[in-house]
């Protein structure tokens, strides 16, 4: 004779809750990002190789944060005005591991703002994926859950002993019996 166990209801993983969660943390650090990108310091740049095509050109700057003369690589636009070719404009990035970075009017030159942007993108895709699924999860669960026997009204004999007291019917209206 085989032993039976009682069976355990299954429980519920909160799965669509977590990819929401998730969803909402990574647009957060995006926004933030987005946000802190704001407060970058412009930086004024003199281009050293003199090129005046677009692309990586070579350029010194005074650094924003410590003050002493820098030379890098900027991603120049190459539309200078004639009468200054050796300047050029960009911004220095103020938080984070890209702290130092330069870029351009157009966001190239730093993976700072790439990383902000996927961070936001992919938080508001998870964020959408974690409420819809969550919700059409909920929709689910209520359509097939089974009323517990503590709310089942408890049965009463009254309104059926009318019913009861003929066992013919006529096909006329029912009769309720008088107390």
């Amino acid at each position: 004779m085989a032993s039976t166990s009682p069976v355990a209801p299954r429980r519920r993983r909160a799965r669509f809750r977590w990819i929401l969660l998730v969803g909402l943390i990574a647009a957060g650090f995006g926004f933030a990002g987005s946000e802190a990108a704001d407060g970058d310091p412009m930086v004024e740049l003199t281009v050293i190789d003199g090129t005046t095509a677009p692309g990586p050109c070579k350029v010194r700057y005074e650094d924003a944060f410590t003050g002493e003369r820098t030379t890098g690589t900027f991603p120049c636009l190459g539309h200078r005005d004639p009468l200054i070719p050796t300047y050029e404009v960009g911004w220095a990035v103020s938080y984070g591991p890209w702290k130092g970075d330069l870029y351009n009017a157009d966001w190239k030159g730093s993976a700072a703002n790439t990383v902000n942007d996927t961070l936001l993108a992919a938080g508001l895709l998870l964020t959408l994926t974690g409420g819809i699924g969550g919700a059409i999860s909920l929709h689910h669960r209520k359509r097939t859950a089974v009323a517990p026997a503590h709310d089942v009204p408890p049965f009463s004999p009254w309104p059926r002993r009318a019913a009861r007291a003929s066992l013919v019917w006529a096909g006329r209206a029912r009769r309720t019996l008088r107390r």
